[in-house]
């Protein structure tokens, strides 16, 4: 009983956060970010080690770090399916069918969040359509037909958006981490989004790809579209990927 309450407040939570439209854009000026910094205390300094010094594999590391941008503006050249694919497999998989485990953390390996796909133009062979991703079969499986993308623009508010090739979006089950770790437990989903995301810049940057995370859209549009179960799954961030 106690974990079915807890499901309806989340429920009603997720609702009132969603908005109905976005607000009017204005320009706004924000302070400048600062760190924080201990200037009484006494400093360590750590050795700056050069690239030469460092095997193969720190430095493509940090390489790939360094190069990681959110890009906004997209060209119309389409994402090939070899990287589509190279790109979720990686990522997302089930990499031991045993444990059901997957290459990044989850708390308590309950892993509430899922997995969907929205090709804009189409790749190849994959029609323009929304699809949600079987980790374990890597699969992509045909859930709506996309008959115009002015609805993207809609969900997403951003004109620029238009020449993705396509979209992942997260969604999160919130019972499979709340019924372990109850409220606590909302926070781990966004946690956990946040890990898979920064997998899928990182790996996008290897192969190519240009990506930009996505934390604003229209929850009540894009539960739609995606053909969510109401109350009881929810999208929480998504990311843009084009050429």
């Amino acid at each position: 009983m106690k974990n079915i309450d807890q499901l309806s407040q989340i429920k009603d939570y997720f609702e009132e956060i969603s908005i109905s439209k976005f607000r009017k854009s204005k320009k706004i000026y924000y302070k400048s970010i600062v760190y924080k910094d201990y200037f009484r205390f006494q400093k360590f300094y750590l050795p700056l080690i050069r690239s030469g010094n460092s095997n193969a594999t720190s430095r493509l590391l940090k390489k790939i770090f360094k190069n990681r941008r959110s890009i906004r503006k997209f060209n119309n050249s389409l994402i090939t399916v070899k990287n589509l694919s190279l790109i979720l497999n990686s990522c997302f998989s089930v990499i031991d069918n045993n444990y059901e485990r997957r290459p990044y953390p989850s708390a308590g390996a309950r892993y509430p969040i899922e997995t969907y796909v929205i090709c804009v133009r189409g790749i190849n062979s994959i029609d323009r359509g929304v699809y949600h991703y079987n980790p374990r079969y890597k699969y992509l499986e045909l859930i709506n037909t996309l008959k115009s993308i002015d609805i993207v623009k809609e969900i997403f508010g951003k004109s620029y958006f238009l020449n993705t090739s396509f979209f992942v979006i997260f969604t999160s089950i919130p019972s499979r981490v709340v019924e372990k770790y109850g409220y606590r437990g909302l926070g781990y989903m966004y946690i956990e989004s946040g890990h898979m995301a920064q997998n899928l810049h990182l790996f996008a940057g290897v192969c190519k790809v240009n990506s930009c995370a996505i934390g604003g859209f229209l929850d009540t549009k894009l539960i739609k579209l995606l053909g969510l179960r109401e109350g009881y799954e929810f999208p929480i961030y998504a990311v843009a990927l084009g050429g």
